[in-house]
C-alpha cells in the first residue's frame, strides 16, 4: 500500500537510512527495490507522481529493439535487453505479456532478409524466446494477420515475438513492492539540497521540500545517494555539491506517439516498419480502448519541460508513414490523443539522437553521489543491479547480498496469467492483479461508474492503496484516459475530483487537468 501520509510521518521523525534515491520513473524505481530486497533501508523521493515524467510516455514494449541488429557494437545491449525481457514477463503477468509483431514486406526476397536478421535476434535471445519466427509468404495470409493492411504496397511478411506492458502500471508495481519490503516512498516530495559531513557514517543529509505546501521541509540522513531523475539529472546534480562532468552527459530526445482507433489495423498484433525514410522506426501498436499507438519520432530537445510539446512536423511525419501502412485514408481528425516523452540519452558527440543506443552509464561525483544516466524500460533492473555494484565497489556502502530482483514477484502479481485475457481490454480487474479481489469483495461493494466508463470503487482504492493525488495521477497513470481518449477524460474529470476531495480533503488540482485535457486535444488538431 501506498502512503504518503505515512512516509510524510516517517519523515517528522529525523530519520536514517542506508540509501535515498532521488526520482520515481524506472531507474529510480528499480534501484529502490534491489536495494530493498538485498535489505537496505531505503528511502524513495518523487518530485511529481511515480513514472510522471519519461517513464509514462514509453512506445509500451519490453523488446531488445531490432534496430540494434544491424551493428554488431550493439549485440551485448540486444542480447542482454533479450534476456531481462522474459524475466520483467514473469514478474508482472498481469500488466505485460507477449505480442506477435508483423514486419510487412513489398517482395518476398525481403521478408527472407528479415527473417535472417530475426534468426540472430532469436539465436541471442535462447532460453529467452517468446515464440517462433515465421515467413508470412503472400497477401492472403498478410491480410489475414492483418485485415488494414495496404494491399497495393506490401504482398508479404515476417512474424516475430516480442512483449507489451503498462509502462505507468508497471512503475506503481514496483513502487508498491517496495513499500511491501520495508522501503519507504513518497511523491510529491522534492529534494532540494544535499549537505555533506564526511566524517559522519551518515554523510548526507538531505533536504526535501512538499511539492503541494512550500513551507514544509524535511531531512534525512543517508550512506549513499542515487540521483536517478532522469532528463533532470545535470540538473539534480547542480545542487548536490562536487561538482559535474565537464561536458554534458546527457542527449535529450523528444519522441511523440499519436494514437488512433484500432480500426485502422484491424488486428490485435503490432506493426513494425524497421527503417522509413529517413532512417527511423515505425511502431504501430494495439493498445488500451481499442486504441492503436503510433510512433515515434527522434528530435534534439533543448530545453528540458514537464509536459513537452510534440511540433506539428511530427504529427505530419507520423501520420505520413501511418498512411503508408494502412488502406483507409487518415487525418488529422482521425487522431484520438498526441502526447510527447523525452529520453535521457547518454551524450556522444558527432552522434545523432536517432542513432543513439539505449546504453546507461553511471556516473560517481568528488562526494560519492552516483548519477544513472540513459538505459530503457526493458533494461531497468540490470541498471539497478549495476548501480549496487558501484556502489559496493566505491565503498560507499559495505558488501551486499545478490540482487533478488529476478526472482521477486511485483506486488499482487499472479503466479501466471490465469485468464488468457489481452492486457488492452481497459480497465478491468485483473489490473490490479490479486488486489482485484480486494476491490471486489472486502472494501468497496459500491459498483456505481462514472459515464460507464470508470467505477467509483476504482478511484477510491488507487486513493487509499496506489499513492493517486490528482486528478492527473487518476486519469492520465491510474486509469490511462488522458493518453488514450482526452475528451472521455476531461468529461471523467469533475466528478473524479469531487470523489477524491470527499475522500482526501486535497485539492485534486481539477483545473490544471482540464487545461491538460485541452492541449492534448489540440495538439491532435494542430
Amino acid at each position: 500500500m501506498l502512503s504518503r501520509k505515512k512516509f510524510l510521518d516517517f519523515l517528522q521523525e529525523k530519520q536514517k537510512v542506508d540509501l535515498v534515491v532521488i526520482g520515481g520513473g524506472a531507474t529510480g524505481l528499480g534501484v529502490g527495490l534491489d536495494a530493498c530486497l538485498r535489505g537496505l533501508s531505503v528511502a524513495l523521493f518523487e518530485s511529481q507522481d511515480y513514472a510522471g515524467g519519461t517513464s509514462s510516455r514509453s512506445t509500451k514494449l519490453f523488446h531488445g529493439g531490432v534496430r540494434y541488429l544491424k551493428n554488431l557494437s550493439h549485440w551485448p545491449l540486444l542480447k542482454e535487453a533479450l534476456k531481462e525481457r522474459k524475466i520483467l514477463l514473469e514478474l508482472a503477468p498481469h500488466i505485460a505479456q507477449p505480442i506477435p509483431f508483423i514486419i510487412p514486406t513489398s517482395r518476398p526476397w525481403v521478408s527472407l532478409y528479415y527473417r535472417a536478421g530475426l534468426g540472430v535476434y532469436d539465436s541471442l535471445a535462447k532460453n529467452y524466446s517468446l515464440g517462433k519466427t515465421e515467413i508470412i509468404p503472400n497477401q492472403r495470409s498478410l491480410m489475414h494477420h492483418i485485415p488494414g493492411i495496404k494491399l497495393d504496397k506490401f504482398s508479404s511478411g515476417v512474424l516475430y515475438w516480442d512483449a507489451k506492458f503498462d509502462d505507468a502500471r508497471y512503475a506503481l508495481s514496483l513502487a508498491q513492492t517496495i513499500a511491501q519490503n520495508g522501503g519507504q516512498i513518497g511523491n510529491y516530495l522534492k529534494v532540494t539540497h544535499i549537505q555533506v559531513d564526511p566524517h559522519s557514517p551518515y554523510k548526507y543529509l538531505v533536504v526535501v521540500e512538499d511539492s503541494f505546501d512550500k513551507t514544509k521541509q524535511y531531512t534525512i540522513q543517508t550512506r549513499a545517494v542515487v540521483n536517478a531523475t532522469g532528463v533532470w539529472s545535470q540538473e539534480t546534480l547542480s545542487f548536490m555539491g562536487g561538482g559535474q562532468p565537464e561536458h554534458s552527459m546527457l542527449t535529450i530526445s523528444r519522441g511523440i506517439h499519436i494514437v488512433l482507433p484500432h480500426f485502422f489495423a484491424d488486428t490485435h498484433k503490432a506493426i513494425i516498419i524497421p527503417q522509413t525514410a529517413d532512417g527511423r522506426v515505425f511502431f504501430a501498436i494495439p493498445w488500451l480502448n481499442e486504441t492503436l499507438l503510433i510512433g515515434t519520432t527522434d528530435t534534439v530537445q533543448r530545453e528540458v519541460v514537464r509536459e513537452p510539446t510534440p511540433s506539428g512536423a511530427e504529427v505530419a511525419y507520423l501520420l505520413a508513414e501511418a498512411s503508408k501502412v494502412f488502406q483507409r485514408p487518415i487525418s488529422l481528425d482521425d487522431i484520438k490523443s498526441c502526447w510527447a516523452g523525452l529520453r535521457p540519452l547518454v551524450h556522444k558527440p558527432h552522434i545523432e539522437s536517432k542513432n543513439l543506443s539505449r546504453e546507461h552509464h553511471i556516473y560517481v561525483n568528488s562526494q560519492g553521489i552516483l548519477t544513472v544516466i540513459g538505459g530503457k524500460w526493458t533494461t531497468y533492473r540490470k541498471m539497478a543491479e549495476d548501480v549496487m555494484q558501484i556502489l559496493q565497489d566505491h565503498k560507499i556502502l559495505p558488501q551486499l547480498v545478490p540482487s533478488k530482483t529476478a526472482s521477486t514477484p511485483l506486488y499482487q502479481a499472479p503466479k501466471q496469467r490465469s485468464i488468457q485475457q489481452d492486457i488492452s481490454g481497459y480497465p478491468n480487474p485483473l489490473m490490479f492483479g490479486l488486489d482485484h479481489e480486494i476491490i471486489k469483495e472486502e472494501l468497496f461493494g459500491d459498483a456505481k461508474s462514472i459515464l460507464n466508463r470508470l467505477q467509483e470503487a476504482y478511484i477510491r482504492f488507487s486513493l487509499t492503496h496506489e499513492g493517486a493525488v490528482t486528478v492527473e495521477d487518476m486519469l492520465s497513470r491510474r486509469y490511462r484516459y488522458l493518453m488514450t481518449e482526452p475528451e472521455i477524460a476531461q468529461q471523467l474529470a469533475p466528478e473524479v475530483a469531487k470523489i477524491m476531495y470527499q475522500e482526501t480533503g486535497i485539492d485534486p488540482k481539477l483545473n490544471d487537468f482540464l487545461e491538460l485535457c485541452d492541449k492534448y486535444l489540440s495538439l491532435s488538431r494542430q
